[in-house]
């Protein structure tokens, strides 16, 4: 048995923004877009970039910005044709913004009313200089541990007690406690104990303790930790805990008088082929039983299929008259991301319902911040207005790639002209970890940051079947090949580790194993190797049609860059991933990656013709 972790908690809501938007200087200017210095220097420091060192500062600042001038370029030609109406930006991006409205209602109506007594940091300051041992009796049952506080009142003695029980066994018993580990309220009940002193039964999610005070001891600094560390650990604490009780004030407040009307049918409609299509899953990937099943953006595509375009137009739940449909909440549901451990139908029902009422929740929350009008704040309309260029840029982008069509007659010529020249493409090995999932993303990252292979990770996490029993190695394959990680991993060195990339099959993080020039060899068949000759050459028109577009953009819409503020730009190198934690729950990448892509601004400044 082990205290449970509700019992322990401390932080239960995180901080709003991760930097005040004060710093409005737009670095270039695209048309009617810009690129403020805070974005660009957001983007520096928490992107992953390739090969960035203190030395190429200056060249990895210019490559970067080269690349978000394309993604400006191709969100202006997106809105001009109409791309901000479509259905995957009316349902992701809406989403998105939705999170920012209600990140700034959090702010407004918890966050900024957050006041602190010098009392209550008195009090921390006190509490933080001792260090408390005490033990514990544990039941699941509030009779039982009744019956056991009711002995303890008429002269048992705890230890005695304690010693014929189970979690006398436990290596926790006893415990450590220092300021800040548990709830206040069971923190409040132990730091007003004598030595020998115990408390009245305390109620947790897992059951019901009784607590015992041992011994008090002065705190011993641990290694590397100040005062003033302490000190600042203290005031956040005390913070966090006002925070979470202005919270629990407004939710229970704002919640008291909604209505909501669901459809059941529906409901165990979308439950039951969620639990086939995760069934199946689990068996095409070879998941082992009670490891993390993720659903995708390929099983939600699935999902709608199986439920059809009638059901999806179906409302689902009304919120304050405001139909919701089928469609709207499962964009909503793969927005945040879902996976379960289970293939149970009746545990993955259970789970669905605790997202719809979720949802729901959101929803309301959401409707009060539009209400208040937070979606026109300046800190609001900044982020989700370079998300919003991010999403048209990719949709655009995706559109230009899928345009790009190869004939069997332009492969043949390619393939005669490729022999006569014999000039072979570079080759690469790589190890990848594809998935869904930012939760997975996370995890991957900080155990690579611990040194763990990534070949075991893949094992693990990858959901790219091929390449999962190989511990997700590709083998050699070409440059030219797997659109932006085929281009990225040519330009990495062996050894090194790039990502998360997004892609259209999710996000992708792989180390680069082996890089080769293949010798000329007598060229095979055409017909043997077609499909190869493709791939190659439409990389190369995908490659070239991009960079003849945004050069087009460029001088379409105009780019003015300053270069000298750009210089002045003070950057970390801490080439990292962050996540952003949303006020009433969510958790999102800090800010959009976008893949390298600026070789095309050298050949637009130089005037160089590029051929469509």
């Amino acid at each position: 048995m082990k205290l449970h972790k509700a019992v322990l908690s401390l932080v239960f809501f995180t901080s709003i923004g991760i930097y005040a938007q004060n710093n409005t200087k737009p670095v270039v200017k695209i048309g009617n877009k810009s690129i403020s210095v805070e974005e660009f220097k957001e983007r520096f420091e928490f992107v992953p970039q390739l090969n960035r060192t203190e030395l190429n500062e200056k060249e990895k600042k210019k490559e970067l910005l080269e690349t978000l001038i394309a993604e400006k370029l191709f969100a202006l030609q997106a809105e001009k044709d109409g791309y901000d109406t479509t259905d995957v930006m009316q349902n992701t991006y809406k989403a998105l913004e939705e999170m920012y409205v209600r990140d700034a209602l959090y702010k407004n109506k918890i966050k900024d009313k957050v006041k602190i007594k010098k009392s209550d940091l008195f009090e921390g300051y006190n509490r933080a200089k001792k260090t408390l041992v005490v033990s514990y009796i544990y039941s699941k049952n509030s009779d039982e541990i009744k019956e056991l506080y009711k002995q303890l009142q008429t002269g048992a003695k705890f230890d005695s007690l304690l010693k014929l029980r189970q979690e006398a066994k436990d290596k926790t018993n006893p415990y450590t406690v220092n300021f800040g580990q548990m709830d206040k309220k069971v923190e409040n009940a132990l730091y007003s104990l004598k030595v020998g002193g115990y408390t009245i039964p305390v109620e947790s999610p897992d059951g019901y303790y009784i607590f015992k005070l041992d011994k008090l001891e002065p705190r011993v600094l641990q290694k590397n930790e100040s005062l003033a560390e302490i000190q600042k650990k203290v005031r956040q604490t005390v913070e966090d805990r006002k925070e979470g009780e202005i919270f629990q004030r407004y939710y229970q407040n704002f919640f008291n008088d909604k209505k909501v009307t669901a459809k059941g049918t529906l409901f165990w409609s979308i439950a039951g082929n969620l639990a086939e299509i995760i069934k199946e899953d689990k068996e095409k990937l070879k998941i082992k039983d009670g490891e993390k099943i993720v659903f995708s953006e390929e099983n939600l595509k699935e999902l709608e299929n199986r439920l059809g375009p009638d059901t999806l137009k179906m409302i689902l739940v009304k919120i304050n008259s405001t139909p919701i449909s089928v469609k709207k909440f499962l964009r909503e549901f793969i927005f945040e991301g879902f996976y379960t451990n289970t293939t149970n139908p009746k545990i993955i029902a259970a789970q669905l319902n605790s997202r719809v009422k979720r949802f729901i929740s959101l929803i309301l929350l959401s409707q009060e911040g539009y209400k208040e009008g937070l979606n026109s704040l300046p800190s609001v309309k900044s982020m989700t207005d370079m998300w919003k260029d991010n999403y048209l840029a990719q949709l655009y982008k995706s559109n230009i790639i899928k345009s790009v069509k190869v004939s069997d007659d332009e492969a043949l010529k390619y393939y005669q002209e490729k022999y006569k020249t014999a000039t072979p493409v570079e080759e690469v090995n790589i190890i990848e970890i594809l998935t869904d999932s930012l939760d997975v993303v996370n995890e991957v990252l900080k155990a690579l940051d611990k040194s763990a292979d990534i070949r075991e990770l893949a094992k693990i996490h990858t959901k790219r079947v091929w390449t999962k029993e190989k511990g997700g190695e590709f083998g050699y394959f070409p440059v030219t090949m797997y659109g932006d990680i085929g281009k990225i991993a040519g330009e990495m060195k062996v050894g090194e580790i790039y990502g998360p990339l997004k892609t259209n099959d999710g996000y992708s993080i792989f180390k680069l194993i082996g890089k080769r020039k293949p010798k000329v060899k007598i060229p095979k068949a055409f017909t043997d190797i077609k499909d190869e000759i493709k791939s190659e050459l439409r990389y190369k028109k995908v490659k070239n049609k991009l960079e003849s577009r945004t050069a087009e953009l460029a001088n379409k819409y105009g780019v003015s860059i300053n270069n000298r503020l750009l210089n002045s730009i003070k950057v970390n190198n801490l080439n990292m991933l962050v996540y952003r934690y949303m006020g009433f729950g969510g958790r999102i990448l800090a800010f959009p990656i976008t893949p390298p892509f600026y070789e095309w601004y050298q050949k637009w400044k130089s005037g160089k013709q590029i051929l469509p």
